[in-house]
Formats: C-alpha cells, sequence, structure tokens
C-alpha cells in the first residue's frame, strides 16, 4: 500500500507542474524568482546528495525537479512585472544562509528543521505576491502540490518527527497558498481591477 502512495506521490509531483509550466509560457502565471531559486536550490542539492548516496533512480526524481525549477527561474527572471521587497530580499538571504547549515548538519532532526525553516522562508514571498495578485499563481499546481504531500505522508515508513514536520509543513504552506489564491480572487475589491480567475 505504501509503494501505491509513493507512485501516487510522485506521478502528482511531475502532473502538478503541467498546468504550472503552461501558465508560466503564457504569461499568466508570474512566479517568484526568489522562492523559486531556494527551492530548486535545494532540490538540486538533495538529489546529487542521493545520486552521491548510490540511491540511483530513486532520485531522477528529483533532478527532474531541480530542471523543472530552472525553466520557472528563467521565466521569473525574465517577468518585467517583479514584485520583489525589502522583506522578501531579507526572507531569501535568511534561506539562502541556511542552506549550508543544513547541509553540513549531521543530526536528521536538525536537518529536517532547517529545510522546514528555509522552505518556509522560500514560500513567504510566494504567498505575499499572490495575496495582491492572487492570479498570477495557477491554482491546481499547489491543490495537486497539497495532495502529494498528503499521499506521501500516507506512504512514510515510520513515523516520527523527523519523518512528519517537513511533509505537514509543506501540506499546510499549500493550504495557506491555496486559500489566499481562492479568498482572494473572490475579493469585490481585486474583481472591480479584472483580477478575476
Amino acid at each position: 500500500m505504501k509503494e501505491l502512495l509513493g507512485g501516487v506521490t510522485i506521478f502528482l509531483s511531475l502532473v502538478g507542474y503541467i498546468p504550472y509550466l503552461r501558465d508560466v509560457f503564457k504569461g499568466k502565471t508570474k512566479p517568484h524568482a526568489f522562492s523559486w531559486i531556494v527551492w530548486t536550490l535545494v532540490t538540486f542539492i538533495v538529489g546529487i546528495a542521493q545520486l552521491a548516496a548510490g540511491a540511483g533512480w530513486g532520485t531522477i526524481h528529483n533532478l527532474v525537479t531541480g530542471f523543472i525549477g530552472l525553466v520557472i527561474i528563467f521565466y521569473a527572471l525574465k517577468n518585467k512585472d517583479k514584485d520583489i521587497t525589502r522583506t522578501d530580499a531579507a526572507l531569501f538571504a535568511m534561506a539562502l544562509l541556511s542552506i549550508p547549515l543544513w547541509v553540513l548538519t549531521k543530526d536528521p532532526v536538525y536537518s529536517i528543521i532547517l529545510i522546514t525553516f528555509i522552505d518556509i522562508l522560500a514560500f513567504a514571498p510566494t504567498v505575499r505576491k499572490t495575496w495582491h495578485d492572487p492570479t498570477s499563481e495557477t491554482l491546481i499546481s499547489y491543490v495537486l502540490a497539497g495532495a502529494k504531500y498528503c499521499f506521501a505522508l500516507g506512504a512514510i515508513g515510520t513515523y516520527g518527527f523527523a519523518t512528519l514536520l517537513y511533509p505537514i509543513a509543506l501540506v499546510l504552506m499549500n493550504i495557506i497558498i491555496v486559500t489566499v489564491i481562492v479568498t482572494r480572487r473572490k475579493s469585490p475589491n481585486l474583481k472591480a481591477k479584472g483580477a478575476t480567475p
């Protein structure tokens, strides 16, 4: 059963990028460069570390995700309507400075806490940007990402703080951004400005 849930997790992970990339190519979705730089960097670090540890095909998913992230970063940097604040820059700097600590941490619990902290810092600029422009993100991709981490929770072999913290945090972060997109798109003020789905 856990193998099936793991397979569903990988499937949802890859399928979730299809509508996101489509909307990025059309210029409808405007990814936040800072969020995607951190997410892509972390994904590559994990993928390369797994490859070095002999994970083989088990890490292909991370490497593919990393290359998708590079495409998204390219479009995020190309975006002329960059929505970057000083707070975004501070969070970006904190996330980048935390990555070496995470890589060098030998204790798995501290490592999980750090990677969760880094991901939350990276999520914050996207959540803030989406609050101001809820049409700048692809709703279905975040719904699928949240579902993916729910299935990932079911696929975990051993439950404990180190195995549960990260996927639970990502479920919550995806719920937050889905809630922001849905509620803000229904806002009368935004509808008056033409920001409808």
